[in-house]
């Protein structure tokens, strides 16, 4: 085999051990995923399914004032996402006390296991789908009936089991 050959055959053996790596992590977190009941392709991770299910349905009821015209598209723009427990919270993070963290590239809403901040998570995720933005200085959320579609998730949530 001349010298090219080796380097083809080089370059395709390396690929293959990305390509098997990137399909072995997949393989682990599809294992610590569960589905969440109700929610075509959304999962959780150390939390109750059920639970996380009962929260997603209240979070998209009152975030739907907020996005009328894209009540009918929230549940489907979960598709893919993870919602993981994250322990007691808040916890620090960027100098401030937070109760969740939307992670965009690894499509995880990561939140306190009481999933106080999950509905404040979501809309973050549907400024960017609805909005083409994100504001993460939250100026315009009082405005937009952000912070009121928040608070009664947050003050409904308190009844569910």
């Amino acid at each position: 085999m001349n010298a090219g050959g080796w380097l083809v055959a080089v370059v395709g053996a390396a690929m293959a051990l990305v390509a098997g790596g990137f399909a072995l992590r997949r393989a682990v977190l599809d294992a610590r995923r569960t589905p969440v009941p109700g929610f075509d392709g959304v999962y959780c991770e150390r939390l109750p399914p059920e639970a996380v299910g009962r929260h997603l349905n209240l979070a998209l009821t009152c975030l739907g004032a907020v996005w009328p015209e894209q009540q009918a598209f929230m549940r489907r723009q979960l598709s893919g996402w993870t919602v993981v427990g994250m322990g007691p919270g808040p916890w620090a993070s960027g100098g401030r006390e937070v109760g969740g963290l939307l992670d965009t590239w690894g499509m995880r809403l990561e939140v306190a296991d009481d999933m106080d901040g999950l509905a404040h998570e979501l809309a973050h995720l549907f400024e960017r789908s609805f909005d083409g933005r994100a504001d993460n200085s939250h100026v315009t959320w009082k405005m937009n009936g952000i912070y009121a579609a928040v608070g009664a998730y947050q003050a409904g949530r308190k009844g569910l089991a």
